[in-house]
């Protein structure tokens, strides 16, 4: 089992998408992740494994392409 954040970005002007994801937001992450799990876990499910991944975007916008 997957929590993933998915960050987007047009440029890397700012820095990388996966730099977006600051400690607070990571600690909200495993927050949300924890409240989940638990909610699972009274339902009878626990999975053996879990990890968190980020998924960056760079959208590269191609105006009058064709």
């Amino acid at each position: 089992m997957s929590f993933v954040e998915v960050k987007t970005r047009q440029s890397f002007h700012y820095g990388r998408p996966a730099e977006a994801v600051t400690e607070e937001k990571k600690k909200h992450l495993r927050k949300a992740a924890h409240c989940y799990l638990d909610e699972m876990k009274g339902k009878g499910y626990v999975p053996r494994k879990y990890g968190f991944k980020i998924i960056e975007i760079v959208v590269n916008q191609i105006d009058n392409a064709f």
